[in-house]
């Protein structure tokens, strides 16, 4: 449960209510503490692309501030900066999460959230700025063993999607995830394993409409068993008189209508959705529903190897279906002095399919993704009024904006606001 609200009034307080804060959950794991730090309250944590826009400087919720990146995708955006700096894509691998990390922290809008593993930098973070508004702190916590590092096998798969159209990533979201739903949850296993390649799935359902079952023992097993979807079904039961059927018509009907939201203004769909039910066999309807499978999933795998820079092949759908839906805290390179001192991390947050829904539902969905995987513990709160008394505590610690930003500007300013007043 989510401790919300909770004041913080100085850093001795604060510092009372950090070495509370287990290190271990309740069965002895070791976990790791994140701190986030915003200057005012949002309703949801969200990266810079996804914010919402404004206009008199009034929030637009239902409009996105940068709404070309959150249609499109990012990849033109990212390559125009690049090139501007003079960073020269030969080929992808692990530098490219150093550098969107790098430009995010130079004011680029990114698909990244940072976080700190300093609990004093993100008690800054919640005072600086903002002063006629309360700040928020937040405690994040994962398992140790979770944590991933940049140039991982996940992490290398989630930087590769900025550089893929939003409409493939959406397809590929959307296609295997509708397939997967049309089968009884407690028989997906048995055809969309994780180590199953396109090639190994489209064989498991090949030998699935092959099998012919005249009777079964469904009290024993259970319909689930078998009222697999896109075949003829007529099985008696041993154990009773109900019996499972599905007509040929009706199948047909089932891979048609299954195929439609994918295939729209095929004639050749509409064709099976018609004559093509007098004069075509259910298995035609089914290597035709086999043949999709493999042409609407593989461009996104091909175009996933090319931009990942693993040598390793990524040909697993299922687990990639299942991972890039997930959100992870990230433990970059520590490339920069800014990174360094700030004990900086990121927050990747998962992959949604955006087609259909409102840019504020997607903002939610967005956020719940993070809350899912990564465990909210604490939401503190800094009264404005506390704000800047905290800093001046801190600043006795070496933590002021020269820390924190470590340029010219910044140390320049930090030492000045010491001789003020």
């Amino acid at each position: 449960m989510v401790t919300i609200g909770k004041p913080i009034n100085s850093l001795e307080e604060y510092t009372v209510f950090i070495n509370e804060i287990s290190t271990k959950t309740q069965d002895g794991q070791k976990k790791t503490i994140f701190f986030r730090g915003e200057s005012r309250c949002y309703s949801k944590r969200l990266p810079g692309i996804f914010r919402s826009a404004k206009k008199n400087n009034e929030l637009e919720p239902e409009k996105p501030m940068f709404k070309t990146l959150v249609e499109d995708g990012t990849k033109d955006y990212y390559f125009e900066i690049f090139q501007e700096l003079g960073w020269p894509i030969t080929s992808f691998g692990t530098k490219l999460f150093e550098w969107i990390v790098e430009v995010q922290h130079y004011g680029a809008v990114t698909s990244i959230l940072d976080v700190s593993m300093n609990a004093l930098v993100g008690l800054f973070f919640a005072c600086s700025g903002n002063h006629e508004s309360d700040g928020k702190l937040y405690v994040y916590t994962t398992l140790t063993d979770n944590e991933k590092y940049y140039f991982g096998h996940t992490i290398s798969i989630m930087t590769s999607l900025n550089f893929i159209p939003r409409s493939q990533i959406d397809g590929f979201l959307d296609f295997l995830g509708a397939l997967m739903s049309e089968f009884p949850e407690k028989e997906k296993p048995r055809f969309f394993s994780r180590s199953f390649t396109i090639t190994d799935i489209i064989q498991k359902l090949t030998d699935e409409f092959n099998r012919k079952i005249v009777s079964a023992n469904i009290e024993e097993f259970g319909e689930d068993r078998f009222k697999i979807p896109f075949k003829v079904l007529n099985i008696e039961n041993m154990g009773g008189v109900e019996t499972i059927t599905v007509s040929e018509d009706e199948a047909k009907d089932q891979i048609v209508k299954f195929l439609e939201p994918f295939l729209q203004d095929d004639p050749y769909l509409n064709y099976l959705g018609g004559q093509g039910k007098q004069n075509l066999k259910i298995e035609h309807y089914q290597k035709y529903l086999l043949s999709n499978i493999e042409r609407l999933l593989t461009p996104f795998l091909e175009q996933l190897n090319q931009n990942s820079g693993r040598n390793e092949i990524l040909k697993f759908p299922v687990a990639i279906f299942e991972d890039i839906q997930k959100s992870y805290i990230v433990k970059p390179a520590k490339i920069n002095e800014r990174i360094k001192n700030q004990s900086g991390a990121f927050i990747i947050p998962g992959y949604i399919s955006y087609r259909g829904i409102s840019f504020e539902n997607m903002q939610e969905k967005i956020d719940e993704s993070i809350q899912q995987s990564i465990r909210l513990e604490y939401e503190l709160v800094i009264p404005k009024e506390k704000k800047q008394e905290i800093l001046e505590q801190l600043r006795i610690f070496g933590i002021d904006e020269g820390f924190i930003y470590p340029d010219i500007e910044h140390i320049s300013r930090a030492i000045s606001d010491k001789y003020k007043y």
